[in-house]
């Protein structure tokens, strides 16, 4: 088998879809020859909906990409 690592990469847009995602991602952080990525947007970085960046970094993962988007008016 192959010994090179394997990089896997999550975008999460709401606190909805990474309730969804944390699952896998920790399954994929623990296991070996698997690294993880993650890549944070959208609702993530918007006052109105709780600045929710916080939870993932609460939940224990490292954002390796933020992508900011602004509001539409």
């Amino acid at each position: 088998m192959n010994n090179v690592a394997r990089k896997i990469c999550f975008v999460t847009g709401s606190r909805a879809d990474f309730g969804l995602l944390v699952w896998p991602m920790r399954a994929i952080r623990e296991t070996p020859g698997l690294t993880l990525q993650l890549v944070a947007t959208g609702m993530h970085f918007a006052p109105e909906f709780g600045y929710t960046f916080n939870a993932i970094r609460e939940e224990g993962f490292e954002v390796d990409e933020r992508v900011e988007v602004a509001a539409q008016q």
